[in-house]
């Protein structure tokens, strides 16, 4: 439950930081050269490293079910 309220916190901060951030930048990866807003770049950003870390976690919980552990 706790983690719930956490994790709801966070999101509030980070929609109302992309809310506030609307002008456009420019974002450089190697030779791609693009234009976003900063809502988007941050949005982006947030929703990758969800990705991530939920990845990882379930590479986790497969490695131990694999190995027998709970």
């Amino acid at each position: 439950m706790l983690s719930l309220i956490v994790l709801s916190v966070a999101l509030l901060f980070i929609v109302t930081f992309a809310l506030q951030n609307p002008q456009v930048t420019t974002a450089r990866f190697l030779f791609w050269e693009l234009e976003f807003s900063v809502a988007v770049l941050t949005l982006a950003g947030a929703a990758a490293g969800v990705i991530l870390a939920e990845s990882f976690r379930f590479a986790n919980r497969l490695l131990r079910w694999k190995r027998g552990s709970p």
